[in-house]
C-alpha cells in the first residue's frame, strides 16, 4: 500500500477486524476461486505449488515435467502436470471436492476445451 507509515498497518487490522465479524466481507472483494500459475518460473524444475489459500478454492498450477507413469502395465515417459488444488473445509464438504477434482482429472487428462472453437462455443 502507497499510503504513509502507520496506516496501512492501522488499514490492515481494521480490515482484519471487520472480516472477523463479518465474514462475507473477504468473499466479496476477493471471490470465492483463485487460479495462479507459478510453473513459468520453475524452468527445469518441477514440483507442486502452495497458496496461502484465502479463498473458497484455489488452483495453483505448476509446472510440467517430463516423468515416468505407467501406462497399461507399462512404464512410459509422460508429460506430468503439477496442479494443487486448495479447498476451505469449512465450506466445500470432502465427498464434494473429490468429486470436483476427480472430474477436474478426467477433464484434462483427455484434452478437453483443446479446440480453440470447442472453447469459444462453450462459453457463448
Amino acid at each position: 500500500m502507497l499510503l504513509r507509515w502507520p496506516l496501512p498497518r492501522l488499514f490492515k487490522t481494521l480490515l482484519r477486524m471487520a472480516a472477523r465479524r463479518d465474514p462475507t466481507i473477504p468473499v466479496s472483494m476477493a471471490g470465492t476461486v483463485g487460479i495462479t500459475a507459478v510453473g513459468m518460473f520453475g524452468k527445469g524444475h518441477s514440483g507442486w505449488g502452495i497458496s496461502a489459500g484465502s479463498h473458497v478454492l484455489d488452483l495453483v498450477v505448476g509446472s510440467t515435467a517430463w516423468k515416468p507413469a505407467v501406462v497399461e502395465g507399462r512404464i512410459e515417459p509422460r508429460q506430468i502436470l503439477h496442479l494443487t488444488v486448495l479447498f476451505d473445509h469449512a465450506v466445500i464438504d470432502g465427498a464434494p471436492a473429490a468429486r470436483f477434482t476427480r472430474r477436474l482429472v478426467e477433464l484434462i487428462e483427455s484434452g478437453y476445451g483443446d479446440e480453440p472453437t470447442e472453447c469459444f462455443t462453450r462459453m457463448v
